[in-house]
């Protein structure tokens, strides 16, 4: 999917740590409701630092930047873990002849979107780390290899599909059509993924995501 990584599985940004985007046909898809229960806010304040420091990781604290094909080139070459990097050099790679089309999507709409939804995304990720069942002193260093920046390719080409689709930019091959396939109606109606194990709504998703 991306350069030098364009097979049927996705690299979480450091080389050797992959994961087969087939297995994110996510189990349990919930109903939307969600139990009535009382915030331990110990526990929130450890799931939103979770989702800060994931903000981070994924580089989305470093926007807004320009992108352009050297930009790109040199975040892939680092493994630097960029999301946004990552989705720009696997659109590259299937719209060659739509270099300017694709750098003009991904910095006026994809980064635009990340901007501008910082606190949906932190609600988001908040709520899905809270929801995790692991002990709250473990919230902090609570690791999903590849699964949460799946996601998150998922989060921005989702919420800028009409963007995409107006600038005729394709979307790559490989893996990418299945997975969004798969996550397209959590992102649109839920912002996130929602699983049986969610619990606890912290009102994120009555907030839309586009």
């Amino acid at each position: 999917m991306g350069a030098g990584r364009r097979t049927q599985v996705a690299c979480t940004g450091t080389e050797g740590r992959t994961v087969v985007l087939a297995v994110v046909v996510l189990v349990g898809l919930a109903s939307g409701s969600f139990a009535a229960e009382t915030i331990d806010q110990v526990r929130l304040d450890a799931a939103r630092a979770r989702a800060e420091q994931r903000w981070n990781e994924a580089q989305f604290n470093q926007l807004p930047i320009a992108f352009d094909r050297t930009r790109i080139s040199r975040e892939m070459a680092a493994y630097s873990g960029s999301v946004v990097a990552f989705v720009a050099d696997a659109l590259l790679a299937a719209n060659p002849s739509r270099v300017r089309a694709v750098i003009d999507y991904v910095n006026e709409d994809i980064v635009a979107f990340v901007v501008s939804h910082k606190e949906s995304y932190l609600c988001l990720m908040a709520q899905h780390y809270y929801n995790f069942p692991v002990p709250v002193t473990e919230i902090k260093n609570f690791r999903e290899p590849g699964e949460a920046w799946i996601y998150e390719i998922s989060y921005v080409l989702v919420n800028t599909d009409a963007a995409r689709e107006k600038a005729r930019i394709a979307i790559p091959g490989g893996d990418y059509p299945a997975v969004l396939s798969s996550t397209r109606e959590f992102v649109k109606r839920y912002g996130w993924r929602v699983t049986s194990q969610e619990k606890v709504s912290l009102g994120c998703a009555d907030r839309p995501t586009s």
